[in-house]
């Protein structure tokens, strides 16, 4: 009988303090950002015409140092990040 563990479906959010923004990506579809902990996430946004709910507060984390709740995108979607909303997530 093989054991499984809840804790190893991956995460649907996450708590992150971004550190900087990158540059748009070559498409122009979206950009990356990096979190003070060294990952890397992609938000795909269209070029800004169809930005993603709370992306304001990337930037707003970027300048303040302050947390946000990352609600990270379905395997089938596009980019990383579904929304954002500001502070730390709630189970």
């Amino acid at each position: 009988m093989a054991a499984t563990c809840a804790n190893a479906a991956a995460p649907t959010q996450i708590t992150a303090t971004v550190k900087k923004i990158g540059q748009f990506s070559e498409s122009g579809d979206g950009y990356t950002f990096k979190t003070k902990d060294g990952k890397q996430y992609y938000v795909y946004n269209a070029g800004g015409g169809s930005p993603i709910p709370g992306e304001k507060f990337i930037t707003e984390s970027e300048k303040k140092g302050t947390p946000i709740c990352l609600k990270l995108t379905p395997p089938d979607g596009m980019g990383d990040i579904a929304s954002v909303t500001p502070g730390a997530c709630k189970p």
